[in-house]
């Protein structure tokens, strides 16, 4: 029996899964182990964590090194076809040194296209998967198999649509009606409540005298969607606002391919999705007024998508 082994490695945590290689069904739970983003850790050590995680998985499924014939993986930090290789061959290395066969296919990815290959169901040819957590990004399958993307820009230069952004929104709009240049808005109160502050003029000290990482600023974008669940129009026009950004992605991805159409898939990711109830229908409205593509629920996750990736290579190997 040949097997294939999937991984999603991010900046603090990897996923490793494993399957048979003639059809991709996860065997048992998923394992996770330390991040490996290279651009954190280093192509060595990144490396050395993915070998060591490898041992485990394979004890725990009673599996031999050599029935191994794929190893995809994809991490964050790998985007750029430079990084990719040399993760590529700091891998080989490391499981040709540890006994794996010479032949077994090591593929590296970006995150972001394993996770478009799991999120698009593997009957279709072509989809779009928008990305909405702390950041935002979005990218699109074309028929030929190749990727277009738009957004990850950061939150300095991009992330719209985002939980920072939205969070921000909500911010400035506080400050906006402290100053009487905004409407007075719900979201005054439930910034100061839980951020436990007395004042508005404190949120200064909060956004620039203390280093503040943006997905602690993030998770303040859940106090923008409960103040416009309960009415509150100036929170409710923020997430209005976001959604159109988000589909601004799918526009950007159709202008780019040439291909899509209003019937093209669009499946969606991220905590923001997840839990914004709000925003995520007004997103497919959006899609539908803008015929922009079919909302549809993500086929699969990340480390599904590299199993995917693995499968296919061994089919294209025994085509040869």
């Amino acid at each position: 029996m040949e097997y294939i082994i999937g991984m999603d490695g991010g900046g603090t945590k990897t996923t490793y899964a494993i399957s048979c290689a003639d059809q991709v069904s996860i065997l048992g739970e998923p394992l996770e182990g330390a991040g490996t983003n290279p651009q954190i850790v280093g192509f060595q050590q990144m490396a050395e964590r993915i070998t060591l995680k490898l041992e485990e998985l394979l004890q725990i499924h009673q599996i031999e090194k050599h029935q191994i014939t794929a190893i995809c993986g994809g991490f964050a930090g790998a985007g750029r076809s430079d990084d990719a290789e040399k993760a590529r061959q700091a891998l080989e290395s490391k499981l040709l040194a540890n006994g794996y066969h010479k032949y077994v296919s090591a593929l590296i990815r970006s995150d972001l296209q394993i996770a478009l290959k799991g999120a698009i169901p593997p009957e279709r040819e072509q989809g779009m998967l928008i990305i909405s957590g702390t950041g935002s990004n979005a990218a699109g399958l074309l028929r030929n198999g190749t990727m277009v993307k738009s957004g990850g820009w950061g939150h300095l230069l991009g992330d719209e649509g985002s939980g920072y952004a939205i969070a921000a929104a909500g911010l400035k709009a506080v400050v906006k009606a402290y100053d009487k240049r905004g409407p007075e808005t719900t979201l005054s109160q439930l910034m100061l409540q839980t951020l436990g502050f007395e004042k508005e003029t404190q949120l200064v000290t909060y956004m620039y005298q203390e280093q503040r990482d943006k997905s602690e600023i993030a998770t303040l974008a859940r106090l923008v969607s409960e103040a416009a669940e309960n009415g509150d129009e100036v929170a409710a026009a923020i997430i209005r606002d976001a959604a159109r950004d988000l589909a601004d992605h799918v526009k950007s991805l159709h202008l780019q391919a040439g291909e899509y159409d209003a019937q093209t898939i669009v499946t969606t990711t991220g905590s923001v999705f997840k839990h914004m109830t709000q925003l995520r229908t007004a997103f497919i409205k959006e899609l539908d007024e803008r015929q922009l593509g079919i909302w549809t629920q993500a086929h699969g996750t990340p480390v599904e998508g590299a199993l995917i990736e693995a499968a296919e290579s061994v089919s294209l190997e025994k085509r040869r």
